[in-house]
């Protein structure tokens, strides 16, 4: 289940990756920008689409185990799924 999750977000950010956005990004880290050039406002609705489909299915394990998998790559937009997925799980469960 967490690898068809995983293969998910990693076909989206392919189908949604944008060259352009890349470049604009690329000049504000001086390390380099690895991502896929995905705007914003995609990534936070999809971000919300998948949250919501997800929320009966998944656990904090299995959102912890993702966020894992999707930080190794580097990826910036990976990365940045990893954080919200993680950090919109006090809404579901609070502590």
């Amino acid at each position: 289940m967490i690898e068809e999750k995983i293969k998910e977000i990693r076909n989206f950010c392919i189908r949604n990756s944008d060259p352009a956005v890349v470049a604009k990004y690329s000049k504000y880290f001086k390390e380099g920008y690895d991502g896929y050039g995905i705007k914003d406002k995609l990534l936070i609705s999809q971000r919300d689409c998948w949250l919501e489909a997800w929320k009966d299915e998944l656990t904090i394990s299995d959102y912890l185990d993702i966020g894992d998998k999707l930080v190794s790559s580097g990826k910036f937009e990976e990365i940045a799924f990893a954080i919200h997925f993680i950090s919109f799980q006090k809404q579901f469960y609070p502590s």
